[in-house]
């Protein structure tokens, strides 16, 4: 029998830590994707990324939280670099949120928060930019059954 059992998730892509003053597009960290993004939610504010790309792509957003058994509501943003608003995301994954969308070459900022504007040290998150994976997974809880 299993004791304490954990689910957690296992990226494919180069792990990047959140670090820094990265509450606004001014503060964005930069990062180069594909990437897996580790950080932490803090109460009412939202982490910042910034990248390039330098031909167009589509890119896979996801963010890794309630599915591997924290506490948070996450929700996705991406804007230019001006920062209009291109897509943004709050359960498209059950509790955890992502989109994939096609993007033209140029700078772009994404941002992460908790839908509920709660954090701590019970609110990890793992937030994935890359191409999208082809594939079928379905998952069973209590109440729900999910197909992605």
């Amino acid at each position: 029998p299993a004791t304490n059992p954990r689910p957690f998730h296992v990226g494919e892509w180069p792990e990047v830590f959140a670090a820094g003053p990265i509450h606004s597009a001014e503060t964005a960290q930069r990062i180069a994707v594909p990437a897996t993004v580790n950080g932490r939610f803090t109460e009412e504010r939202s982490d910042h990324f910034r990248f390039t790309l330098a031909a167009p792509a589509t890119l896979a957003f996801e963010v890794w939280s309630r599915r591997v058994g924290t506490a948070a509501d996450p929700e996705v943003t991406l804007t230019d670099a001006q920062g209009n608003p291109i897509q943004t995301d709050d359960d498209a994954r059950g509790r955890d949120a992502g989109f994939v969308r096609a993007l033209s070459a140029g700078e772009y900022v994404v941002s992460v928060r908790d839908a509920m504007g709660r954090g701590g040290d019970l609110f990890p998150y793992r937030l994935e930019i890359g191409p999208p994976r082809p594939g079928l997974s379905a998952r069973a809880t209590l109440d729900t059954l999910r197909a992605a």
